[in-house]
């Protein structure tokens, strides 16, 4: 995961991360800067008290990846401001080198015929011209120094692009399997779905057909009028009172309509 450190606790002095990783190693840590560090290596962090745990920030990898190629964009440009000033300053020394070997030249051609003040200004003038050299040696050996630790910077800013670039690649790879799962499941959902669907339509028309012919049954049986046949009601044929017992009629009287009983002989 990539770490934007916060406010940096400075009461151990100027602290230097040492969690595992050695491009961590490296960094003198100021606040707003990005490492990039492993779930463990952040747990370890979060009680290592070097940084308050309050101030990080877990950034997104989109944003880390533009964060560290402009720092590797800014790395680069102040390369080349330095290699621009270290050619400036060599020429400059050169420059200084030829002048004073001119005047020591001089000096010798001339030792005969200079005065003492003169000699002395001369002498003068070439102790300047040494220690403005000896200035510009020492502001070149920072310079290459500078450029050095520049060279590294970059270096690691690179590394930390192609960690990174592979960890985005990874999680892509990672998410397309999660998809490809995902429709697989859902698949397998819609196949048990269906099939549920299927059983239940299957017991419900068991079940209604099975009710409808008990239905059909009783009423034969009982030689009730209407007969269920779907949703057909059926007449059956009248029925003489003759044909009936008293008692049965009176219980088939509280059920059945009168016009549907014949008197006998009709």
């Amino acid at each position: 995961m990539i770490i934007k450190t916060g406010k940096i606790n400075k009461s151990r002095g100027n602290i230097s991360l040492t969690i595992g990783k050695e491009d961590v190693k490296k960094h003198n840590l100021e606040e707003g800067d990005f490492v990039i560090l492993t779930p463990e290596e952040y747990e370890e962090l979060k009680t290592s008290s070097e940084i308050e745990v309050s101030t990080l920030e877990v950034v997104p990898d989109d944003e880390a990846v533009v964060k560290l190629e402009y720092d590797l964009k800014e790395a680069k440009s102040k390369e080349k401001i330095l290699f621009s000033k270290v050619e400036e300053l060599e020429n400059i020394n050169l420059e200084l080198t030829t002048k004073l070997s001119q005047i020591e030249k001089a000096n010798y051609i001339n030792s005969s015929v200079l005065s003492d003040s003169e000699s002395n200004s001369l002498i003068d003038e070439v102790k300047k011209l040494n220690g403005d050299i000896d200035d510009l040696n020492s502001e070149i050996k920072q310079l290459n120094k500078d450029l050095n630790e520049s060279n590294e910077e970059r270096i690691e800013l690179l590394q930390d692009m192609n960690v990174l670039k592979t960890k985005m690649s990874f999680d892509a790879g990672e998410l397309s399997r999660l998809r490809e799962r995902e429709d697989k499941h859902r698949e397998i959902l819609e196949i048990i779905l269906k099939t549920n669907r299927n059983m239940l339509d299957e017991v419900v028309n068991k079940t209604l057909a099975a009710t409808i012919n008990e239905i059909n049954k009783e009423l034969g049986e009982t030689s009730i009028i209407r007969r269920i046949r779907g949703l057909t009601i059926v007449k059956e044929p009248e029925i003489h009172k003759s044909a009936i017992s008293s008692k049965a009629y009176t219980q088939l009287e509280e059920l059945i309509p009168d016009e549907y009983l014949l008197e006998s002989g009709e």
